[in-house]
């Protein structure tokens, strides 16, 4: 019984953290664009600050709970899922790889006028780095299954 709390504990952080970082990106994206279209003098990202810095809290709080919870998977071998759940891994962090580099190069301005901007993208940059490394540690797992372990 105390295992099969565990599995769902798990699973249901997990699935509250994959629905911190749809939130991100969902509000995000339209950020994104405006930084690249607006000039310099506008900060755009201002007004989702607050709610993203809540977002990006719940994330860690589910991730670093979540952590000894991981599961192991035995005796089944998935190298398709294990595939796809690193190649999500990977294209979730694009969008905070690349919002990162355009406030750092292009949008430098941004970081010098507001710090609470910078620590939210940092923050949040951190978050969505956990999230990649969670569904990675997911597909190596995935793909390589623990001996003796039963299915999480």
């Amino acid at each position: 019984m105390q295992r099969s709390r565990k599995r769902l504990a798990y699973w249901f952080l997990f699935a509250v953290e994959s629905a911190g970082m749809g939130v991100i990106l969902y509000a995000g994206v339209p950020v994104y664009r405006r930084l690249l279209d607006e000039p310099i003098e506008s900060h755009p990202a201002q007004k989702i600050l607050l709610p993203i810095l809540f977002v990006v809290a719940v994330m860690q709080t589910c991730y670093w709970v979540k952590r000894p919870l991981r599961p192991t998977f035995a005796s089944i071998s998935h190298p398709l899922l294990a595939h796809l759940l690193m190649f999500f891994s990977r294209l979730s962090f694009i969008f905070a790889a690349g919002l990162f580099s355009l406030t750092l190069y292009r949008r430098l301005t941004d970081l010098r006028e507001s710090l609470p901007g910078v620590t939210v993208l940092l923050l949040a940059t951190f978050a969505q780095f956990c999230y990649a490394r969670e569904l990675d540690i997911l597909g190596q797992r995935v793909e390589k299954p623990t001996p003796g372990e039963p299915l999480a």
